[in-house]
């Protein structure tokens, strides 16, 4: 940069202003093109997420709402007043690829955990959800790997409400570890 910046004051001194201007151009477009190259690179569509201990994340709608290719770990408190305390979505083929830890504690309206295809969702041991309806909900294709507490269902028989403690479509793997409790 030092060195275009000196080339560049000496063309105007020469009064070689197409020279200057041209030199302006690519030093633009090189600074430009870094960082774009940087991003792709790096994958601007992904997210990681981290709720530390002490932190608390609450909202009335969903707590954290993502997209695909997601990496979300929860240490400290989640709570959503009117939905999901984690909703992962999924790209434009079907597939979330997220991956979700729960080591804290969420506190959800709907369900703890919402996620659609090829995800993994665990709950830690020392994880603790708390939903109205279901605690994990998934689509399909998905590993879900509960180790803590789930409580789930209000209660209340609700016509199409899953009160389930973990719910999905289908071709999903389910691990309930020795200690844990749904």
């Amino acid at each position: 940069e030092s060195i275009a910046v000196l080339t560049f004051t000496t063309l105007f001194q020469n009064l070689r202003f197409g020279h200057a201007s041209a030199l302006s151009v690519i030093v633009f477009g090189t600074a430009f093109a870094f960082p774009l190259a940087a991003i792709r690179v790096l994958g601007a569509d992904s997210l990681s997420v981290t709720v530390s201990g002490t932190a608390t994340v609450s909202n009335t709608g969903h707590a954290i709402q993502t997209g695909s290719d997601a990496d979300i770990l929860n240490n400290g408190l989640i709570t959503s007043s009117g939905a999901d305390g984690i909703n992962a979505g999924s790209d434009s083929t079907g597939n979330g690829n997220n991956d979700i830890t729960n080591s804290g504690t969420i506190t959800a309206d709907d369900q703890g955990i919402d996620v659609a295809n090829n995800n993994t969702v665990s709950n830690g041991s020392s994880g603790i959800i708390n939903s109205d309806m279901a605690g994990i909900e998934v689509g399909s294709n998905n590993l879900v790997i509960n180790s803590g507490d789930i409580n789930a269902g209000d209660g209340a028989s609700t016509l199409g409400q899953e009160d389930d403690g973990i719910s999905g479509v289908g071709n999903n793997t389910i691990i309930n570890a020795a200690d844990a409790t749904i």
